[in-house]
């Protein structure tokens, strides 16, 4: 299946099973570019049909944690691609489970979420086995064909199968070391390994250029000179260890650098047979475990400064994988909204409004662009925010993303500076609408009492009075919204008897009610008690109920006696406030609107701020405000008001 392509490397057909998407999306990507071919199939295994492409080079096969269904996969795959190098895609937390479980089949493994890098190098090990292993076989046949065999061509077989072993072994090693290491593969680049072969008789015929800088040329020399301690006698060596149970040894050891230095490293060595089974030879791989561990002290100094530098924007960032799951957050942002390290990005926020298919976080794994879109998030403490989520891509040195980088800005602030500057516009217009219409009634009163004194007309003068005070009434509470509006005033509760609170209210109204001819109801249950109000401002709210209800009931062409009531009882928890008229009404629509900002059904008689303040006021003391209405039949509007207002509320209030 090999074919040559330009710079001597070799294209490869690689074939991955039942890989999740996101990984497929990566492999495909990554693969692609290094210049092989790559496909894939999410069918069952154990139900795999027969491909067009018969037989891949390499078979990356996903395990999924459950050894028995594993096994039933493993088996298929190696009855169906038997002549296949086969690589196994491992989560990381079952890693150690998965070598255990399946070395036999396999020396090939690789942890998910995978890393181009080490993909990369795993690739070219796999080709170059490969390679050795088609040679080798055309060396067969080559034998296999010649009626007096080639003394040399059968060294060179021998060779070619030796070679072959020392690969398997290597690549089996250097993954051990790495898991030995702890973290090693992250330092692979940046730490001495040392490679060497033996004769069984414990001399160092073969070392890599790493070996000779660390220790010089020690080829011919004994396996045991490098050492120092206990192990730096033949029968305590790790060689010779080996040499004396033939089998592989993991032993942590002291060496002597030739600079005099004695390090601690890990020494792992393995036999090497030759055709008639004998051990003919003896790896040895080792690696400086104090490197290491000066490499991970300086990784660690520069991740706390990185760290300090992330935790240090003031804006909410996050960090996430493939699949969308979060694998780092800043100190703002854990102090909003948490520690959400391992959850998916979807499940911060109840409110987020796009899905992993939309724009941006999809879009920016697709094309490795950044993109942006504003949103609103909840934070844990129910804090809403609105914000403007920018991404940014994390790429491999071949240019593939492999995470994106989440930005917050929160710019809660400047909308609800926005909505403030639109709403005062809104609020000019209104107060100004009003005004306009009190100036001209003002007018109409004056122009009455001035026409009253000159035709010496007392009846003018009473209706031109009685117009002025009408007019000065209704700059007095549109004065009063504003301002509240503008300023919302900080709560100041007191106990207050709720029978005597209906009864100041009531007496204040009755005469207004008397002379619109309105029969006007009011009264408190006998045992009412008690409840804790900002007396001033609930007041304020009962009378504007109040006055609403009176302009409700002023329609000269209803044939009927208005009336209108105001009832206080206890419930358990809560005074119950109720006012209730039998004018206009309202339709659904008005209903729905009535507590919003700016909404009025007075026409330029009311500046719609009234019933929102009304609706803020009781909100702030805990409590809640509805309204049932029909057109014509009138409306009733209910009030439910804490016995305690909660401290929480409170709390909150008076900050």
């Amino acid at each position: 299946m090999l074919a040559t392509i330009p710079g001597n490397l070799m294209s490869a057909v690689v074939l991955a099973i039942n890989t999740d998407p996101a990984t497929v999306h990566l492999l495909s990507h990554f693969i692609r570019d290094l210049g092989h071919l790559f496909f894939e199939t999410t069918t069952d295994p154990t139900r795999t049909p027969q491909l067009d492409l018969q037989q891949p080079d390499i078979v990356m096969l996903s395990l999924s944690g459950d050894p028995s269904l594993d096994d039933q996969h493993v088996k298929a795959v190696k009855h169906q691609f038997e002549d296949s190098e086969l690589l196994f895609l491992v989560p990381e937390s079952n890693f150690k489970e998965a070598v255990n479980g399946f070395k036999s089949e396999s020396r090939e493994f690789i942890t998910t979420p995978i890393d181009p890098l080490i993909l990369e190098i795993t690739i070219d090990r796999i080709l170059e086995k490969i390679s050795l292993r088609k040679k080798l076989k055309n060396l067969e046949y080559t034998l296999e064909n010649y009626s007096t065999p080639d003394p040399s061509r059968m060294v060179e077989t021998e060779r070619f199968i030796m070679v072959k072993q020392v690969i398997d072994k290597m690549s089996s090693f250097i993954a051990q070391i790495a898991q030995d290491v702890e973290d090693g593969v992250k330092y692979f680049d940046s730490t001495p390994y040392f490679v060497s072969i033996h004769t069984c008789d414990l001399k160092i015929i073969a070392n890599d250029s790493s070996y000779q800088k660390y220790f010089g040329n020690k080829v011919g020399k004994n396996s045991w000179e490098i050492y120092y301690g206990k192990t730096a006698t033949p029968e305590n060596c790790p060689v010779g260890k080996t040499m004396q149970t033939g089998t592989v040894q993991r032993t942590t050891a002291a060496v002597q650098y030739q600079s005099g230095a004695k390090v601690p490293v890990i020494v792992h060595t393995a036999p090497i047979y030759n055709n008639n089974g004998q051990m003919e030879l003896i790896l040895e791989v080792s690696s400086g475990s104090r490197e290491i561990k000066q490499l991970r002290k300086e990784l660690k100094t520069t991740q706390q400064r990185y760290q300090k530098l992330f935790d240090s924007v003031p804006d909410f960032i996050t960090v996430l994988d493939p699949e969308f799951n979060i694998i780092a957050v800043n100190q703002r942002f854990k102090d909003v909204f948490g520690d959400l390290i391992g959850t998916r990005f979807f499940d911060i926020s109840p409110n987020i409004n796009f899905s992993e298919d939309d724009f941006p976080l999809k879009k920016t794994f697709t094309d490795g662009e950044s993109h942006q879109v504003e949103t609103e998030l909840t934070a844990k403490d129910g804090k809403r925010f609105n914000i403007i989520l920018s991404t940014a891509p994390v790429k491999t040195i071949g240019g593939n993303v492999m995470q994106i980088i989440v930005i917050f800005k929160d710019i809660t602030k400047i909308r609800r500076l926005e909505d403030n500057l639109s709403t005062l516009g809104l609020m000019f217009s209104v107060v100004s609408h009003n005004i306009k219409g009190i100036l001209t009634g003002l007018d109409a009163g004056l122009y009455h009492i001035d026409r009253g004194f000159y035709q010496n007309i007392p009846g003018r003068i009473e209706e031109g009075l009685e117009v002025a005070n009408l007019m000065a009434e209704r700059i007095r509470k549109l004065i009063l919204d504003v301002l509240y509006y503008a300023r919302p005033r900080e709560l100041h509760p007191s106990i207050t008897e709720v029978d005597d609170l209906i009864d100041e209210v009531g007496r204040q109204v009755r005469p207004k009610m008397g002379a619109r001819n309105i029969d006007f109801q009011f009264h408190a249950d006998p045992d009412s008690g008690e409840f804790e109000v900002d007396r001033e401002i609930f007041h304020s709210i009962l009378i504007n109920l109040l006055e609403n209800a009176m302009e409700a009931c002023m329609d000269p062409r209803a044939d009927r006696q208005y009336q209108i009531s105001l009832h206080a009882k206890a419930l358990p928890d809560q005074i119950k406030f109720e006012v209730s008229d039998n004018g206009m009404g309202m339709d659904l629509d008005q209903q729905s609107n009535i507590f919003s900002k700016f909404f009025t059904t007075k026409g330029k008689k009311g500046t719609g701020l009234g019933l929102f303040i009304a609706n803020q006021v009781v909100r702030q003391h805990g409590g809640e405000i509805h309204v049932t209405s029909a057109p014509s039949k009138g409306s009733v509007f209910t009030i439910l008001m804490p016995k305690k207002i909660p401290t929480a509320v409170k709390t909150q209030a008076e900050g």
